[in-house]
């Protein structure tokens, strides 16, 4: 299980690494539900208008 410790270890480390707009949270840790063996879902959502 990931500790909320490592959780914004991992979203510190998004946003200093790129220009980042958001991020979002899905699967079983946004609803609160994480198991053992669970992995941690995120979308990133960058301000790259080169990338569309």
């Amino acid at each position: 299980m990931i500790t909320e410790e490592i959780e914004k270890e991992i979203v510190n480390r998004i946003f200093m690494a790129e220009k980042v707009s958001k991020i979002i949270v899905f699967g079983s840790y946004a609803y609160g539900r994480p198991g053992k063996d669970s992995d941690i879902d995120l979308l990133v959502v960058i301000d790259k208008k080169e990338l569309v």
